[in-house]
């Protein structure tokens, strides 16, 4: 790929601001826009690493309030309890060791159960390759997942309702930031174990626009 434009805490307008903060990706952010808006770019695809993040989360977040509910309310442990690794993975990723064990907990009635079919159910939009087809397939998980009245998969579906246009444009135009985040998640481990390095030897934060 092209790098079209780029944005950056360690540029000179941006001195003084703290690379690892919410203001500074405000910051970066705004003054990407306004350069894509001057080099004319005019679609935005929304990355499908980043949709199906939101959705994992979602997922999280409902075991934690479910988790919680019957820690409190139950005769005995919960059964999510240590569980929440196994609910991040995609279904053929799941190391063999906890299949069996999360095979029970998939088939069960849990809330987490029904939240996590939903996530795993959302990742075939991105097989469709007409995009009207795509469009009533996400029209389709939407409905369903305001009916659940499960409060993280309600702002899910808000989220891709609000953004739906942005995110049906990947399939047109099938670009992904799945590699560069990667990279991003090495990037960050480094700067946590190198800590301890004086400020002007660590790392800066870097948002690119590819």
């Amino acid at each position: 790929g092209r790098t079209l434009l780029s944005a950056s805490t360690t540029e000179k307008e941006s001195s003084g601001t703290n690379g690892g903060n919410i203001a500074a990706a405000a910051t970066v952010g705004t003054r990407l826009a306004e350069r894509a808006s001057k080099a004319g770019v005019k679609k935005v695809v929304f990355d499908r690493f980043h949709v199906m993040q939101h959705a994992t989360k979602a997922v999280d977040k409902v075991r934690r309030n479910e988790n919680a509910s019957l820690s409190r309310n139950g005769f005995g442990p919960s059964p999510l309890a240590r569980t929440r690794h196994m609910w991040l993975y995609s279904e053929e990723n799941l190391p063999e060791r906890h299949q069996a064990s999360f095979d029970e907990l998939k088939k069960s009635e849990l809330k987490t159960a029904k939240a996590w079919g939903m996530k795993e159910l959302l990742r075939c939009l991105w097989d469709f390759e007409s995009k009207p087809a795509a469009g009533r397939f996400l029209s389709k998980f939407i409905r369903p997942a305001r009916a659940m009245r499960m409060q993280p998969l309600t702002k899910l579906a808000a989220m891709l309702s609000d953004k739906r246009v942005n995110i049906l444009t990947y399939i047109t135009h099938r670009v992904t930031s799945a590699t560069c985040e990667g990279l991003n998640s090495a990037v960050q481990a480094l700067k946590t174990r190198g800590s301890w390095l004086p400020q002007s030897r660590q790392l800066q934060d870097r948002h690119l626009l590819l």
